[in-house]
């Protein structure tokens, strides 16, 4: 059987004759982080639509990847959404990297989680499009964590995470 070689379109635009351009937020751009942590009540984890505003990106951005981690926040029954929001505080996809997510719950170290739930076909589109907006409005999203289902015995503690995207 003869050995098959299939190039992503990166390998494909460097080999074609003139050269493509890929953009460059996917091949080559330079990597932005945000890194965090903030201290919560049990209050601001207990209740299913509780929502940590952990920071504003580009809506122009790749996310590469979402590492969240946290102390244990609360005994049982807790999961937490993975997001986007409108800086006004308007939903456009709760769960648009991470779905029920038990990270909060047990405390953890960083995990990643931009992937669990985006289609992983979905890997190097922007922000805006992982929000589900037909083109980029512009300005900055909000990655947020939701609370998805009510926190058994809730507390104190902290929530940390680390975000690297690229824009150019």
């Amino acid at each position: 059987m003869a050995v098959e070689t299939t190039d992503s379109a990166q390998v494909a635009a460097a080999e074609a004759s003139p050269q493509t351009l890929v953009d460059v937020s996917v091949s080559g751009g330079r990597v932005r982080s945000i890194i965090g942590t903030m201290e919560v009540t049990a209050a601001q984890v207990t209740d299913d639509g509780d929502i940590l505003r952990l920071a504003r990106i580009p809506s122009n951005a790749v996310i590469n990847s979402i590492e969240l981690g946290s102390d244990a926040l609360g005994a049982s029954g807790g999961t937490a959404n993975v997001g986007i929001y409108q800086t006004d505080g308007t939903l456009d996809d709760e769960d648009a990297y991470a779905s029920a997510v038990t990270i909060l719950q047990a405390g953890a170290a960083l995990t990643r989680v931009e992937n669990e739930a985006r289609d992983i076909d979905n890997v190097g589109e922007r922000v805006w499009q992982d929000a589900g907006d037909t083109s980029d409005p512009g300005g900055l999203k909000d990655i947020c964590v939701t609370i998805a289902a009510t926190m058994g015995t809730p507390a104190a503690g902290s929530v940390s995470w680390v975000i690297h995207y690229t824009i150019d």
